[in-house]
């Protein structure tokens, strides 16, 4: 029982060599029976033949079986939690998710998101895209654009934007843009503006639903979970 163990464990390290490194490994069971462990979390027993059907192999099968029975497991746990890591903890490479801008005429800078985080009704007519912008004196902008029916509505300033977490908790924001027909809102963070506290709660928390609130209606719509989580990433490159 303690050689078993102590195979699962050299196994289980093997494993995580195999997923740094992305090389193929071998390794041998207490039963003396080698395995291959791939890249891609999968392994299979070294020989293409079948184990021997008589019992001198048998019990050494099972204790194979049991062995590699509790490192399947191990895995599905190792995947689950790198899963979770990799969707919750700000990426280290931000060139995926944010560059420099410069205005030609002024020579201000600017930094952006590199895209617009979209979250859209089925079929694409209605909802909003974000953009995500730090300016030369620090101010991070949140500055979703409303689309209904391929027209913008009227907002003013003062219009909410509420906001509903994957953890179920809530924030609401006030629009500090003036009035426009463009679908067009934004929130300053930083500086002048302050709201420290509600940049923290969108830096370390996951964005379920959105609601832009317009001047006759507002507009509601779900982030996919890569929505999700390039929202959280570019806002945590844009704050570093």
């Amino acid at each position: 029982m303690a050689m078993t163990k102590l195979t699962t464990t050299i196994l289980a390290i093997l494993i995580n060599l195999v997923f740094a490194f992305g090389q193929t490994q071998q390794a041998t069971t207490t039963a003396g029976r080698k395995v291959i462990l791939y890249p891609d979390q999968t392994w299979k027993y070294a020989t293409t033949e079948e184990p021997e059907n008589d019992k001198a192999k048998a019990k050494n099968s099972l204790s194979d079986s049991i062995a590699l029975a509790k490192l399947d497991k191990d895995l599905a746990l190792l995947r689950e939690s790198l899963k979770t890591k990799d969707t919750t903890s700000a990426s280290s490479d931000c060139s995926f998710y944010i560059e420099n801008k410069e205005d030609k005429m002024t020579g201000r800078k600017t930094i952006i998101s590199k895209k617009r985080i979209g979250a859209f009704k089925p079929g694409g007519q209605k909802g909003f895209s974000i953009l995500l912008m730090k300016s030369e004196t620090g101010e991070i902008s949140f500055s979703p654009t409303v689309v209904v029916s391929n027209s913008t509505p009227c907002m003013d300033k003062g219009t909410k934007i509420n906001i509903l977490f994957t953890d179920d908790t809530r924030l609401e924001l006030i629009n500090d843009a003036d009035f426009n027909c463009k679908g067009r809102a934004t929130v300053y963070f930083g500086g002048l503006f302050k709201k420290e506290k509600q940049l923290e709660e969108l830096k370390t928390k996951q964005i379920k639903t959105v609601r832009v609130w317009t001047n006759d209606s507002f507009v509601e719509a779900d982030f996919t979970p890569e929505g999700s989580s390039d929202f959280y990433q570019t806002i945590n490159c844009l704050t570093k």
